[in-house]
């Protein structure tokens, strides 16, 4: 029983230590007519990694999960505007 009670008690403080931190990032609006090409000089806008290239995040210690084009409003212009999100998290 006690074994069984240490176990519980020891899982409750180790699965914080497990969570990986995640986050969104994007970059710079570009006009949908010249997108821009996804290359290592892409610079994404992260909150708590801030503003780096893949190949800088991947040094920060953030793994890429995913990456994708959108098409995103621009505040003040009618056209909608494209830019590279990607999804990044920190082990």
């Amino acid at each position: 029983m006690r074994l069984i009670v240490i176990t519980a008690v020891l899982s409750i403080f180790a699965a914080p230590a497990l969570a990986a931190q995640g986050e969104v990032c994007s970059s710079a609006p570009a006009s949908v007519s010249t997108p821009t090409p996804l290359n290592n000089d892409v610079v994404f806008k992260c909150k708590s990694a801030g503003e780096a290239s893949i190949p800088d995040l991947y040094a920060k210690g953030w793994r890429v999960v995913s990456v994708f084009h959108e098409i995103a409003p621009v505040k003040g212009s009618p056209m909608p505007h494209a830019q590279w999100t990607a999804v990044i998290e920190k082990p």
